[in-house]
């Protein structure tokens, strides 16, 4: 039966005494900062990063889109190339044998 009481009571005291971290972190410095103007310098600078990230990846995705282009001009030349060379080889084919 102690140890139900134990049990109750530790029950009682642990809602009674809850942790408020919200409260804490006001309270906390560093150096001669509160924790709360180190965490949002600390957010904004993690948000440059992150818009200079996207920035980063938006030139790369230029690049790549404009290789892309590079590349099918190249190939629809080289179609083109070779449907003049075909064009070329029939009529020498039709030269040789008349």
């Amino acid at each position: 039966m102690a140890t139900a009481k134990a049990k109750t009571k530790k029950k009682t005291a642990s809602k009674k005494s809850s942790f408020d971290l919200g409260k804490y972190i006001q309270d906390v410095k560093i150096g001669d900062f509160k924790l709360e103007t180190v965490l949002e310098g600390n957010s904004k600078n993690m948000h440059a990063i992150a818009a200079a990230n996207r920035a980063v990846i938006d030139g790369y995705t230029d690049v790549a889109k404009r290789q892309y282009e590079m590349l099918k001009e190249l190939l629809d030349e080289i179609k083109n190339i070779g449907n003049q060379v075909e064009l070329v080889q029939h009529a020498i084919s039709d030269i040789s044998v008349r």
